[in-house]
């Protein structure tokens, strides 16, 4: 933000790289605060099935035709 501090929403292009996400954003946050880096958040978006997302968009299509 404009004071410097950091807010983070990571979103994962695989869920190797989520479950990594999960499993050590933690660890991140130790790291921010160890360095005396100050944040308001640091976090992650769960990753969407494109395909699913895809068929939905194809089925939402059909019916405003």
């Amino acid at each position: 933000d404009k004071n410097g501090v950091v807010s983070a929403n990571f979103i994962p292009g695989d869920k190797a790289v989520e479950q990594y996400l999960k499993n050590n954003i933690g660890y991140l946050q130790q790291n921010f605060d160890s360095q005396d880096i100050p944040y308001n958040s640091l976090s992650y978006s769960e990753q969407k099935n494109q395909h699913q997302e895809q068929k939905n968009k194809k089925n939402n299509n059909k019916e405003n035709d």
